[in-house]
C-alpha cells in the first residue's frame, strides 16, 4: 500500500502551455520558418489537441518556391477546406518567376476564392547569381526563361477576387509594361500598402486608371474625392525603382498618401542625377502642399488636411557636401522649407563607417556614424521636433 501511494503521478502539461510553445515556432524570418516546418508537422501528428494550433501556425505564412509546392498547396486546400481560413500570408519566391511556368502568373487563377483571410502577398524573384535559403530545384523541362513575368490578360480580373489583401511587396521582378504593372496594383480593391524593391518594366506604354498625365488629377483641383487608381493606397515604398514609374505612382495618389518612402539616387537610372530626380519630385510635392494648405471652398476640413505632413530627407553624403544639399533642397522644396515641414538628416555614406571603424578617428573626415544621426538645422530648415 505504501509503495503504491509513493508512486508519482504522471506529469500533465496544460494544453494552453503547449499551444503557447507551438506559437513560438512562428517567425518573420524566412530561414527560421523553413527550419520550423518539420517541427510543426510533427506537432500536428502528436494528438488532436495539438493539431488545430499546429495547423494554424503552419499555414499562417505559406512559402511557395516552385511548381511542386504550388500544386501541393492547391491539393491540400481542396482536400481539407478548413485550412483555407488559416492562410494569412503568402510568399511567392524562387528562380523561375520569370519563366513560362511562373507560379506568380498562375497564382490568382488557381487560388481565387480559396483564401478568404489572405492579407499580405510577397513576390520575390531570385536572380541566378543570388544565394538563397531555398534549395534550387529543377523546373519543368518545358519551362522557358523569359525577361519578365508572363501575366495573362485576365490576371488582374482574377487578382481582384482577393478582397482581403491590404499589403503587397514586390522585389526584383520585371513586367512587360508599366501599364501591366499598374493594372495589377489597381486590381486589389483594398490595397493599403505597396512596397516595390528593384522593380522594372521593359516598356512604359499602355493604359490604366489615372494614366492620363496630360491633365491634372482631381486632388490638384482641390477636390477630396479619392483617385481612381488604387483608391485605398496609403503607404508607398519605392526602392531602386525607375523614376518614370515613381513619378506616376506619386502623382496619381497625391496627398492621399500618408507615408512615402523613396531611395535617391536610383541605381536603375544612372543617367538621371539625384538633383534632377529631386527637382522632378519637388514639382509634385509642392503642388501637394498648396492643395493641403488651401482653405476648402465648402468650409469643411478635408481628410488629407487633418494630417500634419512633413518631408524627411536622409542624405547619405559627407558633411562637406551639406551646404550644397541644403541649397538644393531649398530650391526643390521651397514651400516645405518655409513652413518648417522639411527635416534633413545627414548620415555618412552607406558602408563607409563600418569599413573604417578600426582606423583612426581623424581619417573619418567628419563623417557621422549611422548610429548617431544628427538632424541638420540651418536657417529655415527645422528639426522635426520643432514642427510637430
Amino acid at each position: 500500500m505504501d509503495v503504491e501511494n509513493s508512486r508519482s503521478l504522471p506529469l500533465h502539461i496544460p494544453t494552453e502551455i503547449c499551444e503557447n510553445i507551438i506559437d513560438m515556432l512562428y517567425s518573420l524570418e524566412t530561414e527560421d520558418t523553413l527550419k520550423n516546418i518539420s517541427t510543426l508537422h510533427s506537432c500536428a501528428l502528436v494528438c488532436r489537441a495539438w493539431r488545430v494550433r499546429s495547423q494554424r501556425t503552419l499555414f499562417y505564412l505559406v512559402q511557395l518556391t516552385d511548381t511542386t509546392s504550388f500544386r501541393r498547396l492547391s491539393k491540400i486546400l481542396d482536400d481539407s477546406r478548413h485550412l483555407r481560413d488559416y492562410v494569412y500570408q503568402v510568399e511567392l519566391t524562387g528562380h523561375y518567376l520569370h519563366s513560362t511556368t511562373s507560379i506568380f502568373a498562375t497564382f490568382p487563377a488557381v487560388f481565387a476564392g480559396k483564401l478568404p483571410n489572405l492579407f499580405r502577398i510577397e513576390v520575390v524573384h531570385f536572380p541566378d547569381t543570388e544565394e538563397t535559403p531555398f534549395p534550387r530545384t529543377s523546373d519543368s523541362p518545358k519551362a522557358r526563361a523569359l525577361p519578365y513575368v508572363p501575366l495573362h490578360p485576365r490576371f488582374s480580373a482574377f487578382l481582384s477576387a482577393f478582397t482581403a489583401v491590404s499589403v503587397l511587396y514586390l522585389q526584383d521582378t520585371t513586367f512587360r509594361t508599366f501599364s501591366e504593372f499598374a493594372r495589377m496594383i489597381n486590381a486589389l480593391p483594398n490595397l493599403e500598402e505597396l512596397a516595390c524593391d528593384s522593380i522594372r518594366w521593359i516598356a512604359p506604354g499602355g493604359s490604366h486608371p489615372g494614366a492620363d498625365f496630360m491633365k491634372q488629377p482631381e486632388w490638384a483641383a482641390g477636390k477630396d474625392t479619392l483617385p481612381p487608381f488604387a483608391p485605398k493606397l496609403r503607404k508607398l515604398g519605392l526602392y531602386d525603382v525607375a523614376i518614370y514609374g515613381a513619378k506616376r505612382l506619386i502623382w496619381t495618389r497625391g496627398p492621399h498618401l500618408a507615408q512615402l518612402y523613396l531611395t535617391i539616387p536610383l541605381s536603375s537610372s544612372p543617367e538621371e542625377p539625384a538633383d534632377e530626380i529631386l527637382r522632378g519630385l519637388g514639382t509634385i510635392t509642392e503642388a501637394w502642399l498648396e492643395t493641403i494648405d488651401a482653405p476648402p471652398l465648402s468650409g469643411e476640413i478635408r481628410d488629407h488636411q487633418q494630417v500634419k505632413y512633413t518631408l524627411e530627407v536622409d542624405m547619405y553624403e559627407w558633411e562637406a557636401e551639406m551646404r550644397w544639399w541644403l541649397d538644393h533642397l531649398e530650391g526643390c522644396f521651397p514651400n516645405w522649407v518655409k513652413s518648417g515641414r522639411l527635416e534633413l538628416t545627414l548620415p555618412s555614406p552607406r558602408g563607409v563607417y563600418d569599413e573604417w571603424a578600426d582606423e583612426k578617428q581623424s581619417s573619418l573626415s567628419g563623417a557621422v556614424a549611422p548610429s548617431k544621426l544628427e538632424e541638420v538645422d540651418f536657417g529655415s530648415l527645422s528639426k522635426l521636433s520643432e514642427c510637430a
